[in-house]
């Protein structure tokens, strides 16, 4: 009796478990591909990628800093949650300037410093540069997902700069045959 009680348990619990699909993924590694598909507006020297530290960035010094604009749009298939996670490489000296992250109702800042980090790249010693591990987990039930990376930077991109690596997007997929829904309950599907 106890051990069909610990087996119907295991059961239960392995159905309710959400899985992470991941829909998508950039600037893992060297490859230059992939930016296709990314909106970029306002970058310098009309460098899209760039080198600290041994590591390729999307953007970085003197590439990514004001004005500049990153986006992209992507096509979802019917889920409940997403996952995206990504570095943001903040470059030198920022004057105590904000990064921007937007992406649907979900709006991210954070203000850096010139000390921030340690130096790795860029330009002058003392003009640190800061790794910063970003993750949004959200519930989201739109066909698309427009994401937007942005700064308020003022300086040339020699004096302050940014970048971006390691973009992965993931979602939480409605049961099968479901065109929308809110959870993994089949019995909350649309279809």
């Amino acid at each position: 009796m106890r051990l069909l009680f610990f087996i119907f348990l295991q059961i239960y619990i392995t159905k309710g478990q959400e899985t992470w699909e991941t829909l998508y993924t950039s600037f893992q590694s060297d490859d230059q591909n992939d930016a296709n598909g990314w909106i970029l507006s306002n970058n310098y020297n009309e460098k899209i990628f760039t080198t600290c530290k041994s590591s390729l960035l999307f953007g970085g010094y003197n590439a990514f800093g004001t004005n500049t604009i990153v986006s992209k749009q992507f096509n979802m298939p019917p889920h409940y949650k997403i996952n995206i996670t990504f570095e943001f490489w903040k470059i030198d000296c920022w004057d105590t300037e904000f990064a921007y992250i937007i992406t649907e109702d979900t709006f991210w800042s954070r203000s850096y410093t010139c000390t921030q980090g340690e130096q790795q790249c860029g330009g002058a010693v003392g003009w640190d540069e800061y790794i910063q591990s970003i993750t949004f987990e959200m519930n989201h039930y739109q066909e698309s997902l427009i994401f937007i990376v942005t700064t308020n930077l003022d300086g040339t991109p020699n004096d302050e700069s940014w970048g971006m690596r390691g973009f992965s997007l993931s979602i939480l997929r409605c049961p099968q045959g479901c065109i929308y829904c809110q959870d993994n309950n089949i019995n909350n599907c649309f279809y």
